[in-house]
Parts: structure tokens; C-alpha cells; sequence
């Protein structure tokens, strides 16, 4: 549940509670001030009293295990970050860009901490294996090629997994 409550001197007064359906892990708030609230289940949306569960075209944002949470700069991205990495949310196109140890990060797994903002205005969040910053700029997504072998002729022959050659033992672009 999520709790609206007003402060007034030493007094709390429950305004209103919002049930979320999922463990709620880090909340960040909009320029807007709607929040976007992070789950054991994927991202959520509150505004004007309304929530709403946040999704894209992959699908990949609505089973998300997100364990931290932050707004870019210009508001117009989400940090999201995971066990397995991290991923940019852009709101307004709604398209999720993803990055992991593979792509240069010290480790996939981020804590459960508040975002970071470091005298420069950057953001960073906080990983199993320390602290990153994170770009100002649009993040573009970064994935290494792994190449693989689908089938393998020698001589025209078709070669099984079983009885493949001991010279192939590496690819190696032009």
C-alpha cells in the first residue's frame, strides 16, 4: 500500500491509501509529481490518484524485478535497476534500453538504494560492485555480437555437431 498522509505540526493524517499489487522496492517522483513506483512485478504509474501498470512493446518492462528507481535529469527517462542489470525507461516513446556487465558495468545486480547525486548534477546508482554514474545524454542500447554456427558444410557435406572438425575452433570477422 501506498499512503498519502498530510503533516501538520506533530500530526499525521491519512489522506488516502493506494493498494499497489506487487512488493514495492524504490519510488521515484516526476517532474510532473506523479510517482513511478518499482516492484517485485514491473513498474507502476500513479497519477491523479490512478495506478497504472507500465508497459512496451518487448514486454520485458512488465515482469521486471526492480529493486531501484531513478529519473534522468531531464525527466524524460527512468533508471530501473535489476539483479540482472539495468534498463532505460523513455517515457514518452515508451522503449526499454538495456545494460548489463557485458556492456561495461562493474556488476548486473544493483542495490536497493536511493539513486545518488553527485556536485556535477549526474545521477548514480548503486551496484553490488560500487557506485555508477549515469549519462546525461539518451542512453543507446549496447549489445555485443555472439556469433554462432546455425550449420556447417565442409566440401559441400553437411557436417554434424558430433563429428565436427578440430581445426574449426574460432570465428573471426573479415
Amino acid at each position: 500500500e501506498l499512503w498519502m498522509i498530510d503533516i501538520n505540526k506533530d500530526q499525521f493524517t491519512i489522506r488516502k491509501k493506494i493498494p499497489v499489487p506487487a512488493n514495492t522496492r524504490s519510488i521515484a517522483i516526476s517532474d510532473d509529481e506523479s510517482l513511478f513506483i518499482g516492484t517485485s512485478s514491473g513498474l507502476f504509474h500513479i497519477q491523479d490518484n490512478q495506478i497504472i501498470k507500465l508497459s512496451e512493446p518487448s514486454g520485458r518492462l512488465s515482469n521486471l524485478d526492480i529493486l531501484s528507481i531513478s529519473t534522468s535529469l531531464d525527466g524524460s527517462y527512468l533508471w530501473l535497476g535489476t539483479r540482472k542489470g539495468i534498463y532505460g525507461y523513455n517515457k514518452t516513446k515508451k522503449s526499454l534500453s538495456f545494460y548489463n556487465k557485458e556492456c561495461g558495468l562493474p556488476s548486473d545486480q544493483f542495490q536497493r538504494i536511493s539513486p545518488i547525486i553527485f556536485p556535477d548534477g549526474q545521477l548514480g546508482m548503486v551496484t553490488l560492485e560500487g557506485i555508477i554514474k549515469l549519462n546525461k545524454e539518451e542512453p543507446q542500447e549496447k549489445r555485443s555480437a555472439k556469433p554462432y554456427l546455425k550449420s556447417l558444410r565442409i566440401n559441400d557435406i553437411p557436417s554434424s555437431n558430433r563429428k565436427s572438425p578440430r581445426f574449426l575452433t574460432s570465428l573471426t570477422q573479415p
